[in-house]
């Protein structure tokens, strides 16, 4: 069966224009003034009818990144069909209307007159464009779709959130904003017998989406409507000479650092092509390969000689660092004294000769394994050891520690962040310890419902998260997730714990060694007693695995417990 209406535009562009006329003057389009529709589909009881001109393609909007929609045009094709609603008498509120009456149906009356495709400037001069759409407007009109109860519940709602946000942001509480938009969600949900196409209120799960969407996005974006001041925030109290001086000072100082970066990325670019020559770029070569002046090359010259120095150097120290510790995490500047300390481990001797991986060994049933600590970077590294434990699959350490009992810290940097995160006093805070924490306590349930919603392995955002901790940008973090993060961003919880490890990172200097730190601070009671794993310890000796597991529990700290 024929439905009474369809949609005649694609999502994303806009190939016809509708007007809608509720009356019934025919003469207000079958003159000469008037440009000649497409076709024209009325209705046969009230001879309403709908209008329909064929255009040159105007995009809306782009599902790909690379693609950038220009406001203009929008804007132009707005004007000239509000000039055209005028010069016809139609609704003007059809503009962002996705259906018309369906040419086909058989309540319907349908001429089809032509196939001509009109351009925008046709169209424009035969008719007065309706400029007002570029004058700024604080409100729009909440009528603007009285077909769509969501829209209208939006529109009227957000603005209400407008006006609020900064009241909940002063708290640094999302939830409370989120919950407080709920509520007005909730309140404004009255459409029954309001002359809405469905007659009736919007069920609960479109009231959550709307009012998560308006939350998340007021929360992240929304400024107000105070007069921008640009990216230099000026003081309004400056004059315009001093305005200008700094904003001169300003646009020099970009561009002479991206001139500056341009520069080193050539170089770097003209220096590996040069490398089978066995020599270094000149100015003139760089001149011709960037097209900047040479007076330019020699102004930066020197910062691009001291950068090559600074590469060479730093090349040689690298050659002379020793190859045979493994993860040697330290910095060639820290060369203070490391704590040194060792715990002979008993092997399982029928592994031992039974795996050519461990032949090294000479079939003893013990293993020293040594460990340098340097407190600089926090790290603790298994050295001199004839079998570096540390580096060895599980599979093999089962085998050769069989009987053993490892006591792992569950998602160890999210625990000392969060140790960090709650030493923090400021108001802002409040917000980002509680969700942080709640985290933390169940993290099993919240990777499991992240990892459903967007269809990736849990082990993928924990691998995300840590990263992020680490100072990960947001592409980097894009590719560990295969490009599910604003997928991702779209949770609350998600939202809340990427924003409490921002928080710290941005409070914290030198955070991923601090935590670094922390993570070996936790095992240091028992160093020399047992095998030390990274964030990890393998206790041979029951009564001992208990007095860590207890001391873990007082300190309030997360593990789990395996036996191999």
């Amino acid at each position: 069966m024929l439905e009474p209406y369809v949609q005649i535009n694609p999502p994303c562009v806009k190939k016809f224009l509708i007007f809608d006329i509720d009356h019934e003057i025919v003469s207000r389009w079958d003159n000469e003034n008037v440009l000649t529709p497409n076709v024209i589909i009325r209705n046969k009881h009230n001879k309403k009818a709908h209008l329909i001109y064929q255009i040159d393609d105007v995009l809306m909007k782009s599902v790909n990144d690379d693609v950038i929609v220009r406001e203009k045009p929008l804007n132009w094709l707005k004007a000239i069909y509000y000039g055209m609603c005028k010069q016809l008498g139609a609704d003007k509120n059809v503009f962002n209307a996705i259906t018309t009456k369906n040419p086909f149906f058989p309540g319907f009356d349908t001429e089809f007159l032509h196939s001509r495709v009109y351009t925008l400037t046709e169209l424009a001069n035969n008719c007065e464009p309706d400029l007002s759409v570029y004058s700024p407007k604080k409100f729009i009109d909440l009528d603007i779709n009285n077909q769509s109860r969501v829209m209208t519940l939006f529109h009227k709602v957000r603005l209400e959130a407008y006006r609020d946000v900064e009241r909940y942001r002063a708290t640094g509480c999302l939830n409370e904003f989120h919950a407080h938009v709920l509520k007005l969600c909730q309140r404004e949900n009255e459409f029954q017998g309001k002359g809405f196409k469905v007659d009736g209120n919007i069920d609960k799960a479109q009231i959550s989406a709307t009012a998560k969407s308006i939350a998340v996005w007021t929360w992240n974006y929304y400024r107000g409507h105070a007069k921008n001041r640009g990216v230099m925030n000026l003081d309004e109290s400056l004059n315009k000479t001093e305005k200008h001086k700094a904003g001169a000072l300003y646009t020099a100082t970009q561009k002479s650092l991206k001139t500056a970066e341009n520069l080193k990325q050539a170089y770097l670019k003209l220096s590996s092509r040069l490398q089978s020559k066995d020599r270094k770029p000149t100015q003139r070569e760089l001149a011709e390969f960037t097209c900047y002046s040479i007076s330019t090359i020699k102004r930066y010259w020197r910062e691009l000689s001291l950068k090559r120095v600074t590469d060479n150097a730093a090349s040689k120290k690298e050659k002379q660092v020793s190859l045979g510790v493994h993860k040697v995490s330290s910095s060639p500047i820290f060369n203070k004294p490391t704590a040194v300390f060792s715990y002979v481990a008993e092997l399982n001797v029928f592994a031992l000769n039974n795996d050519l991986k461990t032949k090294v060994l000479n079939h003893q049933n013990f293993l020293e394994c040594t460990y340098r600590y340097n407190k600089n970077t926090g790290r603790t590294n298994e050295v001199g050891s004839l079998l570096n434990l540390q580096t060895t699959e599980k599979s093999l350490r089962r085998r050769l520690l069989k009987g053993w009992s490892e006591i792992d810290l569950t998602l160890s940097h999210g625990q000392m962040l969060g140790r960090i995160l709650n030493k923090f006093s400021s108001p802002y805070a409040v917000e980002h310890k509680a969700a942080f924490n709640y985290f933390i306590s169940e993290l099993d349930t919240f990777f499991k419902d992240w990892s459903k919603l967007v269809s990736i392995d849990s082990k993928l955002i924990k691998k995300a998260l840590v990263a992020a901790i680490h100072g990960a940008s947001f592409r980097k973090l894009n590719e560990i997730l295969l490009g599910k993060l604003k997928n991702l961003l779209s949770n609350l919880e998600f939202y809340e714990v990427y924003q409490a490890i921002l928080y710290v990172r941005k409070n914290v200097n030198d955070l991923s060694k601090r935590i670094a730190r922390m993570e070996s601070s936790v095992f240091k009671p028992y160093w020399g007693c047992a095998v030390l794993i990274h964030d990890a310890v393998v206790v041979q000796q029951t009564d001992l695995v208990i007095e860590i597991q207890n001391w873990l529990d007082t300190n309030k700290l997360l593990y789990t417990t395996e036996l191999y």
